[in-house]
Parts: C-alpha cells; sequence; structure tokens
C-alpha cells in the first residue's frame, strides 16, 4: 500500500524512497526527485551521494584491515562530535555541489571509537532530516525498510534509528537483486506486481529513548552547521 512502507537503502549512496498515489503537491520548490513509475504511483527519492563511501574512506584513514571490527568499537554513547557526511556535495535537501564533510567539535579528548559513533550517526541525522521534511511536505512516510550493506548490522542500524528518530526494520538478503528478480518475473507474467512474494525482515531498531531529546537537538545542529560552514565551503571551489 502507498505510503506505508519506504525504503532506506544503505549502501555506496544512501536513498529514501517513498511511494504515493499521486506526484506529492507540496514538494514544489524543493530538492526532491519524484518520478510517476507506473499508473497511479510515484516514488519521491531523497539522500546523500556519499553514505558508505564516506565510511569506507574513514576505514581507510584508520588503515583498519576490517572495517567490521572498526564498526563494532564504536561508542556506546551518542558521540560528542558532529560530522557532516558532504563528501560528493549536500544531500538532496540542498542539492549543493559545493557541500564539503566536516567533522565538527573535535578535541583532545576525544577518541576513536566515539568519532567512529559520530560517522555512523551521519547518516542517521540525514534521514532524521528528510523525514522530517517530507513530513512538512505532506509526505507519509509510514514504516522504514532498510537495505544494504550497511542495514546487516543490528547495532550498527540502532545507531543510525536513533540519531533519525526512525525505527528501522532491516530485509534479510540481497534487496536489489531480489528487486529486479521480481520486477523480470512480473514482465513475464509469473507474478502480479500487487502481489508479489512477502520478504524476509529483521528485527526492528528502534530509537534509543533515552537518547531521543538529545539527538533532537543534534539534528538541528547538523542542519544550522552546514548553512554555517555553506559560504565558507563555497570558497574551496
Amino acid at each position: 500500500m502507498a505510503g506505508s512502507v519506504s525504503t532506506f537503502a544503505l549502501g555506496s549512496s544512501d536513498c529514501l524512497t517513498v511511494e504515493t498515489t499521486q506526484r506529492p503537491g507540496g514538494i514544489a520548490r524543493t530538492g526532491f526527485a519524484t518520478y510517476p513509475w507506473r499508473p497511479a504511483r510515484w516514488l519521491t527519492l531523497a539522500g546523500t551521494a556519499a553514505g558508505g563511501w564516506v565510511l569506507d574512506w574513514y576505514v581507510a584513514l584508520t588503515s583498519v584491515a576490517d572495517a567490521n571490527v572498526l564498526m563494532s568499537e564504536s561508542s556506546a554513547e551518542p558521540a560528542p562530535v558532529i560530522v557532516l557526511p558532504y563528501f560528493a556535495g549536500s544531500g538532496t535537501l540542498d542539492n549543493d555541489p559545493t557541500g564539503r564533510g566536516a567533522v565538527v567539535g573535535l578535541t583532545l579528548d576525544i577518541s576513536r571509537p566515539q568519532l567512529t559513533r559520530a560517522f555512523l550517526e551521519a547518516a542517521g541525522y540525514e534521514l532524521g532530516s528528510i523525514v522530517s521534511a517530507l513530513t512538512a511536505a505532506g509526505v507519509r512516510v509510514g514504516q522504514v525498510r532498510a537495505v544494504g550493506t550497511g542495514a546487516t548490522d543490528p547495532i550498527t542500524l540502532g545507531v543510525r534509528a536513533s540519531a533519525a528518530d526512525v525505527a528501522l526494520t532491516p530485509a534479510i538478503g540481497n534487496a536489489s537483486a531480489r528487486g529486479a528478480a521480481l520486477l523480470a518475473g512480473v514482465g513475464i507474467g509469473l507474478f502480479d506486481i500487487d502481489d508479489l512474494p512477502s520478504i524476509t525482515l529483521a528485527a526492528t531498531a528502534h530509537p534509543d529513548p533515552k537518547t531521543v531529546d538529545w539527538y533532537a537537538r543534534r539534528r538541528q545542529t547538523y542542519r544550522d552547521l552546514y548553512r554555517a560552514l555553506q559560504p565558507f565551503n563555497q570558497r574551496f571551489e
């Protein structure tokens, strides 16, 4: 049912996809991209060009051989620093090619586990900002199912869910390959597109209730930081 379930892909790029029964009317003069894909069905997309790529860059910088070990050692507490993940320009909300990545709040006391968590939180901050903007535009996001490599680890997915204040339910398996196979099946008449085989879901990662207020303030700071740094980012052009 359109609007009841959306998909958040955590791969090289991060992308939230929302389906509606008509073209959303509240997104004029916004950065959201929306497309018709079948009769009475529209897809609206938003995300960042560099999602997993930012984590890859961070892993390479630390010279850690096993990225999973680095992610698993992330701090159990919210990070005292904020990462702006605009390493390939800003996300959909601003569509600013001059956007730059930044780590703000560094001190001599910051540990690697804290910095690692900050990089994970960045995807959550961006998702939370996107969901807020869609909601304000009258677009219902509904339940969010997480797919991609970034959705496979429950601990790191929980960090993102808390930072976004959005529950994330991971879909098990290779979502892209499965989707392509199902659409091929629809094309040859094997499946009805309105009655596709169900997918297997893992346990939902819920926002930590102890950090809801903290992350609400941090998401606002996250957006404020982008605006504050924007004129300086343009000087790098």
